[in-house]
């Protein structure tokens, strides 16, 4: 339970709504989710830049993020 706090803990202080940017893209598995909102976590510039895409440019960048990272998506 610690872990889970300090995660919200480090989101909120990081780029807000980041987490809920991410997880609420749909067709991506859990894990390809959580890959892509651990990157934005380490490269909060990064993230401030997906926060002001459209809902498509958010998909987009998830799947050439997952593909270039040799993972599904």
């Amino acid at each position: 339970m610690r872990f889970v706090e300090g995660l919200s803990s480090a989101i909120k202080q990081g780029t807000p709504g980041i987490y809920k940017a991410v997880m609420d893209i749909p067709d991506f598995t859990k894990a390809d989710q959580m890959l892509c909102l651990n990157f934005f976590m380490l490269h909060k510039g990064v993230a401030k830049g997906f926060m002001e895409m459209s809902e498509q440019d958010k998909e987009y960048w998830m799947r050439d993020h997952l593909a270039l990272h040799n993972f599904g998506g």
